[in-house]
């Protein structure tokens, strides 16, 4: 099945919100933002280019990807990419969608960048799986102690 990437408008925060809120769920974190408050962030984030959103679609639309690209905080002459979300939907799980898009967002998208930085929640062991089928390894852990 092909995929495609597109950048996503302000009519598709609806869209964009429940997907967020289903990824919350998936990987178990502790976001208690509503559909409401997740919509307004990615309209947020689209009219101020803090992220770049893109919609990952084959017929329609199966998930979505929010990234930044900035300087590399120790070689500032390339650049980084941070994937803050990745999400395909539950029912397009296990059919090569997430792998195919990855692929394309690298080619099309992750060009110029020297590394491509992201987080997995520790109890999210899917995710974790994935993104380690895909060549990603460990080089930080983040500690959290909650009073």
């Amino acid at each position: 099945m092909c995929v495609n990437l597109r950048p996503a408008l302000p009519a598709d925060c609806a869209l964009l919100a429940r997907m967020n809120k289903q990824l919350i769920e998936d990987e178990r974190s502790r976001n208690p933002m509503t559909l409401e408050q997740l919509e307004r962030r990615m309209a947020r984030w689209l009219a101020r280019g803090e992220y770049q959103v893109e919609l990952i679609e084959t017929e329609r639309p199966v998930g979505y990807i929010v990234y930044r690209t900035s300087p590399d905080e120790f070689y500032p002459e390339q650049k980084v990419v941070y994937l803050r979300q990745f999400f395909i939907a539950r029912e397009c799980r296990r059919k090569g969608l997430g792998r195919a898009a990855i692929a394309l967002w690298m080619e099309s998208r992750v060009t110029e960048c020297s590394r491509v930085i992201l987080e997995v929640l520790a109890k999210n062991r899917a995710g974790l799986e994935f993104w380690r089928s895909l060549g990603f390894g460990d080089y930080a852990h983040v500690l959290l102690l909650t009073k």
